[in-house]
């Protein structure tokens, strides 16, 4: 039987990767909104390599997953269609 994942819990994520919450997942929206003001955050969550993410739904369709630092810095950017 295959190990359960974020997705089969209903986060919606990989293995290895964690819902944030708290004051970091706050920091991690905040970060990643600055990027796309008008986009809809989907999920927040730590990823296997240890960075931040922020999965959203931009105003205008495509999905985006933002990498943050420790530091709430935008480190990377991956587009979704």
């Amino acid at each position: 039987m295959p190990t359960p994942t974020a997705t089969d819990e209903g986060g919606g994520g990989h293995a290895g990767e964690e819902p944030l919450t708290g004051d970091i997942a706050a920091q991690v929206e905040a970060a990643a909104l600055a990027e796309y003001p008008d986009a809809t955050v989907v999920r927040l969550e730590t990823d296997s390599d240890g960075v931040y993410e922020a999965h959203l739904e931009t105003a205008d369709g495509p999905e985006v997953t933002v990498e943050v630092d420790e530091n709430f810095e935008v480190t990377g950017e991956e587009t979704h269609p």
